[in-house]
């Protein structure tokens, strides 16, 4: 399973610690990470994550994201099939 890196994999990692097959990793980590658990240790389990996870390098708003993604889908649009599309200015208070 993909996880966002925690204090704990980085631990193993350094550590050197092989990464088992499944199901055999989760029943080492169990213990641990119900143990995190009890603790209020929330930082310390496991956070899901896909396969872009690795790929992340800081934290931003959703807003920030999909005003990017938005800017990014326009400009392909516009390249690809520009009579489908138009420029317009949105402002932060609507059209």
């Amino acid at each position: 399973m993909r996880n966002i890196t925690n204090p704990l994999i980085e631990e193993w990692e350094r550590a050197g610690a092989p990464t088992l097959p499944f199901p055999f990793q989760m029943g080492v980590v169990r213990q641990i990470t119900y143990a995190a658990e009890q603790a209020g240790r929330k930082e310390l389990l496991m956070n899901a994550a896909g396969q872009i996870a690795g790929m992340l390098r800081r934290i931003r708003p959703a807003r920030e994201i999909l005003e990017e993604m938005v800017a990014q889908a326009a400009e392909i649009l516009g390249r690809v099939a520009p009579s489908y599309t138009q420029a317009s200015l949105v402002g932060k208070d609507g059209p």
